[in-house]
């Protein structure tokens, strides 16, 4: 009876074992199943989304390669959106803005990734630039590597990405902005003026430096940023 009920208890032990295993393959693989679905799904929104961005930049291209948009009306429109639009678009995201604290993380981790590149650009080409004027020029590339169209391919991957989930995120991409138009290019603009004034044998002093950020910050987009601001933490 005894060697019996041993048999019972290792057959149970076994069978429950055996069926543990199961189940847990079971969770593993739908589990997986999940996962694969769910990036399936999120390929499916976010490819078409950047179809349709990189397809209007294709078509403005091939419009000003084919003359179908004569230049005047593309400057037109270009003036338009750089001095109403896009600035009354920073404008209403800064005023409405939730400062929480993912919103200043994302703002720090946005600045120390863009101005390390920023600096690291302008010190390697102020090394391996011999010519006159490299100062000039390694601010410029410094621009080119950090200016980067945020809104254009950022909006369409934040709003598959977060538009159902986290709807608030949407608004952490203009914060972006601010960070060249305030920080880092002053910066690049003030290297340039020094490089030119002092290619042209000019006095480069404290003037100089005044009359670059007073066109930086009476500019449309940086002027409404700010407004924009100002008007959130008034109200």
């Amino acid at each position: 009876m005894v060697v019996s009920n041993k048999l019972d208890i290792r057959r149970k032990y076994k069978m429950s074992g055996a069926l543990s295993t199961t189940l847990g393959y079971l969770n593993v693989t739908t589990a997986n199943t999940t996962t694969e679905n769910a990036t399936l799904e999120l390929l499916s929104k976010l490819i078409p989304a950047l179809m349709k961005t990189f397809l209007v930049i294709f078509a403005g291209f091939l419009f000003g390669k084919t003359n179908l948009y004569p230049t005047k009306y593309a400057s037109a429109i270009g003036r338009l959106c750089g001095t109403l639009l896009l600035p009354v678009a920073l404008f209403n995201a800064m005023a409405t803005l939730q400062v929480t604290d993912a919103a200043w993380q994302f703002l720090i981790a946005v600045a120390i990734c863009k101005g390390s590149l920023f600096f690291i650009v302008l010190a390697a080409l102020a090394v391996i630039d011999k010519k006159e004027g490299k100062i000039g020029r390694a601010a410029i590339w410094s621009v080119f590597s950090t200016q980067s169209n945020d809104f254009a391919l950022g909006l369409p991957i934040f709003q598959v990405l977060y538009g159902s989930s986290q709807p608030g995120f949407i608004s952490f991409l203009y914060i972006v902005a601010p960070v060249n138009l305030v920080v880092l290019n002053p910066i690049a603009f003030i290297l340039m003026e020094y490089s030119r004034k002092k290619k042209d044998g000019k006095k480069f002093d404290c003037e100089s430096v005044g009359m670059v950020l007073k066109r930086v910050f009476t500019n449309p987009l940086v002027l409404l940023t700010f407004l924009g601001l100002i008007l959130r933490y008034v109200s």
